[in-house]
């Protein structure tokens, strides 16, 4: 039997992967590329400030930045990467090269 903690944590990775999920996918269909590149970016570099907080004092928690990047970052990225992938395959299937 899952505790309420355990199907509170996969929520929260949930809705922090599928909320990237959605807004990139809509970015990369209405062509901007740039955007979206530069949210993912954002969100790389979020997750490496977690990950090197681990070990340099920057005002937070070793736990806490271990928390914050592997519960919220990642699933973060991984859902960002997905919808830029699938918005750009739509994007191209509705607007095929004309070469």
């Amino acid at each position: 039997m899952q505790s309420w903690a355990d199907i509170g944590v996969l929520a929260v990775m949930l809705v922090a992967g599928f909320v990237p999920f959605i807004i990139l996918c809509r970015l990369m269909l209405g062509g901007k590329t740039g955007l979206a590149l530069t949210v993912l970016a954002l969100l790389g570099a979020a997750l490496a400030l977690t990950i090197y907080s681990v070990t340099v004092p920057l005002g937070l928690s070793p736990m806490t930045s271990i928390l914050l990047g592997q519960l919220v970052l990642t699933p973060a990225l991984i859902g960002a990467c997905a919808g830029i992938l699938l918005g750009w395959l739509i994007y191209r299937r509705r607007n095929p090269r004309q070469d």
